[in-house]
């Protein structure tokens, strides 16, 4: 085929596809149009009302169900009280427990919060660790009711009813955080600016403790934060010491410094990190979307309406151990005091508590105890306790409810016996003491938790009278500061305090 008739080929080739008739496009009408867009909408609609209305049902407010009627009567934690009330609206309460694992798990750190979120307000009541209460075992401070019912639920489930007698209700839920996580949280957030208010030099070689902070307003760090809440006195020979109560001052103030700057720099970029530090340290019975309604709520809460109280009461009684021979330290209940701040501030009922609602202890002139329910569960301690005329204080290890050798038939079992707290020293054997000059050697002084801070407990060896026992005047002898030598490495001494950083 020649390149004309290929050319003539190609043409009519080309004239043919020409002549096919093409398809018609189909037109949309306009109504057709808007009709497929709104059914688009519709169904996105549909889908985001359907997440909406999912959200809504898992991040709600909680509803917070009547507690059971009490069972077992005056005779059981708790037993006593049945609220019949409505409660009041938006009004929300929680126990917090700080435990320190380094410390044997005792809940020495025991708050009570109520939450209006009506209101915006937030109220929170210190239990003192030394708190007495009806326990049926010897020593009766209201830290070992956690460990001595065995510690996880049951443990919560005995000191909320404990603290149904103590202050007229049991908190909604509860919210367990291993002190460590304090520390964690104060470097996620880039450090805590808080006023130190005192010198604090701690030093125990023994358990590998050292507590060293200088007065003064500065960024605390993690470990400094870890530092300031543990200590309660020094042993470097200024003798200062605040005690139990001064160091749950000190806890509240720099709580309180934690949270405005928590407050301060929460956002998206924030929100994992503190996630994760709660996940590992924090356990809770609060259902996780009514976890994140709280969280919403606390958005629009004025550090101004938050508020610290401390338990009414005689914060320097003492009562007699037979366990131990000696005085131990209580902080004894005022029961009138507890109803007039409980019902002003915490109460979540609209019927007010009465003072009948509570188990006050008391301890009469006679040395023996009494109950403001007329039931002592520890039937040993209502009775007058037998007291040498001079007997030798006995080191105590809190977490042990017996003395040596000694089994009281009401104490509860203790499965183990965990560490020692931090700051409640004890002598370790002779084998496992560090080698000393005599002059430095471990004396023959009461443990802290025998013989605590200036006001905080009487000495039994200075009085007769199980009464009246005299108040101590002053610490147990510091430990000096000695030089270096071949025996003691300078890393086990002391440091000097440094001046205040501003």
């Amino acid at each position: 085929m020649t390149p004309e008739e290929k050319k003539k080929g190609g043409a009519r080739l080309e004239r043919t596809e020409r002549a096919k008739p093409k398809k018609a496009k189909k037109q949309r009408s306009r109504d057709e149009i808007i009709r497929r867009r709104v059914t688009i909408l519709a169904i996105v609609a549909a889908v985001m009302l359907a997440l909406a209305l999912g959200l809504k049902l898992w991040i709600r407010e909680p509803d917070i169900t009547p507690p059971p009627a009490p069972t077992g009567g005056a005779d059981t934690p708790g037993g006593g009280l049945a609220h019949t009330s409505d409660r009041k609206e938006g009004v929300y309460t929680f126990l917090l427990l700080g435990r320190d694992t380094g410390g044997g798990g005792n809940t020495d750190t025991m708050m009570v919060a109520t939450y209006d979120t009506k209101n915006q307000t937030v109220d929170v009541l210190n239990i003192y660790r030394d708190t007495m209460v009806n326990a049926p075992w010897d020593i009766k401070r209201i830290n070992s009711v956690y460990n001595a019912n065995g510690g996880g639920e049951k443990g919560i489930e005995a000191l909320k009813g404990y603290l149904t007698d103590l202050i007229g209700f049991a908190p909604d839920y509860y919210i367990t955080v291993e002190w460590d996580a304090v520390g964690e949280l104060v470097d996620a957030i880039g450090g805590v600016e808080f006023d130190v208010p005192y010198e604090m030099h701690y030093w125990d070689p023994t358990q590998n403790l050292r507590i060293d902070q200088a007065k003064g307003y500065r960024t605390l760090n993690g470990d400094d934060a870890m530092q300031v809440i543990r200590w309660r006195k020094n042993n470097d020979g200024s003798k200062t010491s605040v005690g139990d109560i001064g160091r749950v001052e000190i806890q509240q103030n720099f709580l309180k410094a934690v949270l405005a700057k928590c407050l301060k720099t929460v956002n998206i970029s924030t929100v994992p990190k503190y996630a994760q530090i709660l996940l590992d340290n924090v356990t809770t019975d609060i259902p996780l979307g009514n976890i994140v309604w709280f969280g919403t709520q606390a958005l629009g809460l004025d550090m101004e309406n938050l508020a610290f109280h401390g338990l009414p009461g005689n914060l320097n009684g003492s009562a007699w151990s037979r366990s131990y021979n000696n005085y131990q330290s209580y902080v004894l209940p005022d029961g009138e005091a507890i109803v007039e701040l409980v019902n002003a501030h915490f109460n979540p009922y609209k019927d007010d508590v009465e003072l009948s609602d509570l188990d006050i202890m008391s301890v009469n002139k006679d040395g023996s105890l009494s109950s403001s329910r007329g039931v002592v569960r520890d039937t040993k301690a209502a009775a007058k306790p037998v007291v040498p005329t001079k007997t030798p204080v006995e080191p105590v290890d809190e977490v042990d409810q017996n003395g040596p050798g000694e089994t009281e038939p009401n104490d509860p079992a203790v499965t183990e016996t965990p560490p020692p707290d931090p700051l409640e020293s004890q002598t370790p054997p002779p084998s496992e003491r560090p080698t000393l000059p005599p002059e430095f050697q471990p004396s023959d002084q009461p443990t802290e938790s025998d013989v605590p801070a200036a006001g905080e407990s009487p000495d039994p060896a200075e009085s007769e009278s199980p009464s009246q026992p005299p108040a101590e005047t002053a610490d147990p002898t510091p430990i000096p500061t000695p030089e270096p030598t071949e025996d003691i490495p300078p890393e086990f001494l002391p440091a000097m305090p440094t001046p205040a950083v501003r």
